[in-house]
């Protein structure tokens, strides 16, 4: 039952794909005989983010990024390559009418203009499964991708892609975008304009809008991460701030706990009794803030609660945790200029997830505190 109702997901999507391609073909044929004027599919705008680093991924090889299918997002890729990954120029196309396929996956751009359409799709993988109710979105700028509704994916590559293109949203009273969070994220980062939430795994009409490639996960700038960090620091205003030290935990209802946690406290304490210890999943984000405002030293359990490191504004050391070998949020800390350490636990458990990733990154680990001290001596 499970594949029958995929593929029936699949189908509005896969038919509407099939049309707008022979749509194209039909175009550059006629543009070949001179019947069709070659349309200009020049970018509304762009910006070229400079000075970052494309964390894990090889520039030369689009195989290693999930953000990039072939043929799509040619001008952010190529900027990639030519700088090896110290530079992405991101664009935003004015789509009069159309459709786009928001999913987990994500994005497709169907549209009249083809080139326009590919420079603004990406991820990779299923990409159809949007079933056959529509929604629509009319006279907005549109900024959705893969892993958009990650709290930490939204931060590092969703709001920082925003902030770098903040003039050019100044003309557009209407944003829309695939993350509940991301709305407190951004109105505190000082955006006035109404936000739109797409829903998830959708099929959606466009009429009038400007959809914009969005920076792929990996790249990190710290000018914008920093500016980002303070924008939100400052909407809190004076009110007292956090401890020097802090432990970010999963929520308990999550995957990847860290089954021993309470024996890390302990040890922890032992030379930091100020220690504070979140659970940021169970926090509203005024509180995530104020209490990593302070913080000098954060430890973290591996996940995207860990990106809250971003609030510290004189972070100096991040201690990570984990089962497996994701490093994206210790690159995120090393690029903001922290000095990163990364521990490792033992998986406990198979992840009861059917999901293409590592068994281990859906484990449940435990970790020995001892393997701590090396490290708590050298701070």
């Amino acid at each position: 039952m499970t594949g029958i109702r995929n593929r029936l997901a699949r189908l509005p999507a896969g038919c509407l794909v099939r049309a707008t391609r022979m749509r194209w073909s039909l175009q550059e044929w006629a543009q070949a005989r001179h019947w069709l004027p070659v349309a200009s599919s020049l970018p509304s705008h762009s910006v070229l983010v400079r000075d970052g680093h494309w964390w894990q991924h090889d520039p030369a090889n689009p195989g290693t990024s999930f953000y990039f299918s072939p043929s799509e997002g040619r001008r952010l890729f190529e900027s990639l390559v030519s700088s090896r990954g110290e530079e992405a120029r991101i664009c935003s196309y004015a789509i009069d009418r159309g459709w786009l396929l928001n999913t987990w996956s994500g994005l497709i751009a169907l549209c009249a203009d083809r080139s326009a359409a590919q420079e603004v799709s990406s991820g990779c993988g299923d990409r159809l499964a949007v079933g056959p109710r529509f929604h629509r979105i009319e006279d907005s700028f549109v900024a959705l991708q893969r892993n958009q509704s990650n709290y930490a994916h939204f931060l590092v590559e969703v709001a920082s892609s925003l902030l770098a293109f903040e003039r050019r949203l100044a003309a557009f009273p209407r944003l829309t975008i695939g993350s509940r969070s991301g709305r407190e994220i951004l109105r505190r980062a000082g955006f006035r304009q109404e936000i739109a939430l797409a829903p998830p795994q959708s099929l959606l009409r466009v009429r009038r809008v400007e959809v914009m490639r969005l920076l792929p996960s990996g790249f990190l700038q710290p000018d914008l991460l920093q500016e980002l960090a303070a924008r939100l620091r400052h909407s809190l205003g004076p009110a007292a701030r956090g401890a020097e030290v802090v432990l970010l935990l999963r929520s308990p209802s999550d995957c990847r706990q860290l089954v021993n946690w309470q024996e890390l406290v302990d040890r922890l304490r032992r030379r930091f009794p100020g220690l504070d210890v979140l659970f940021p999943g169970e926090l509203p984000l005024e509180e995530q803030i104020r209490r990593l405002a302070s913080a000098r030293i954060v430890l973290a359990s591996q996940g995207a609660h860990a990106v809250n490191l971003l609030w510290a504004e004189r972070l100096e050391h991040y201690i990570e945790i984990t089962a497996n070998g994701d490093g994206y949020v210790a690159a995120v800390a090393q690029a903001l200029g922290a000095r990163v350490h990364r521990l490792f636990g033992v998986p406990e458990s198979r992840p009861a997830h059917e999901l293409p990733y590592p068994e281990l990154q859906f484990a449940d680990f435990r970790f020995d505190p001892g393997l701590l001290e090396p490290v708590l001596r050298d701070l």
